[in-house]
């Protein structure tokens, strides 16, 4: 429990303090998605969790992060297609296939896809889920000075 508030405390402090795009937390990247064309695999508002992995690894049928030279966003689509290390992506939702790139693009594998993030997010963003989030922690670490003490008495 103390694990999934500290990674949630920064997750949040980064994507929303400092407004990291991706964020990125000991090498895995946090991506929320913002057009439809994976859908319905992966939707608007869901976050796709993204590992990167070595260049050999991408085969098709995987979905990848990639982002190519002057592009202001990353996209997250599934490989069609690899020739050596030329790769080929398409959105679901698409009826045509990206141009295609090198492997080094690549930014990752999309290891997880948390649905209809954005709820989460939203929540999180309002007055009432920020208090939440500072309660829970007041609670968290008074609880835990109430057990550190209950340990040392019945230790006494």
């Amino acid at each position: 429990m103390v694990l999934i508030l500290i990674f949630t405390s920064i997750f949040l402090f980064k994507g929303l303090v400092l407004k990291e795009d991706p964020v990125d937390m000991f090498g895995v990247k946090f991506f929320s998605v913002a057009t439809g064309s994976m859908e319905p695999e992966i939707c608007v508002g869901d976050l796709v969790v993204v590992v990167k992995k070595d260049a050999d690894h991408y085969q098709e049928g995987m979905i990848v992060t990639y982002q190519l030279e002057g592009m202001a966003k990353p996209i997250t689509h599934k490989v069609v297609k690899r020739d050596g290390d030329m790769i080929t992506t398409q959105g679901v939702f698409n009826n045509h296939e990206d141009k295609e790139f090198h492997v080094s693009n690549i930014l990752g594998e999309v290891v997880f896809t948390w649905k209809e993030y954005y709820k989460f997010s939203n929540f999180m963003r309002s007055p009432i889920g920020m208090i939440i989030v500072i309660l829970g922690g007041f609670v968290l670490i008074e609880g835990l000075s109430i057990l550190d003490k209950v340990i040392l008495k019945k230790n006494s």
